[in-house]
């Protein structure tokens, strides 16, 4: 499936507006991007997307729909559930 950003993107790099844009918008877009910080804004971004420190390959979200706070949630509450085994376990030894 093709995002609408996607879209606008291609439309963008062949000069040509999408039909959900109006013509005052696009032509507005089109000078805004046409700007050295739309440019560079434009650039770090694509790097920050390309960019693989850790040398795992580039970075792509795929947790889906599911807000940043709801994985944190997730995540606390697996390692709580570990932490409370590991403290069950080491009452059973040293009991």
């Amino acid at each position: 499936m093709t995002s609408i950003g996607d879209r606008i993107s291609k439309k963008k790099t062949k000069k040509k507006k999408t039909k959900y844009i109006g013509q005052t918008d696009w032509d507005f877009l089109m000078e805004y991007w046409d700007t050295t910080p739309a440019q560079k804004k434009s650039k770090s971004a694509a790097n920050s997307r390309m960019s693989d420190p850790l040398n795992k390959g580039i970075h792509k979200h795929c947790a889906g729909p599911v807000p940043f706070v709801r994985i944190e949630y997730d995540m606390v509450s697996d390692f709580l559930l570990i932490l409370l085994c590991y403290c069950y376990i080491l009452y059973l030894v040293l009991d």
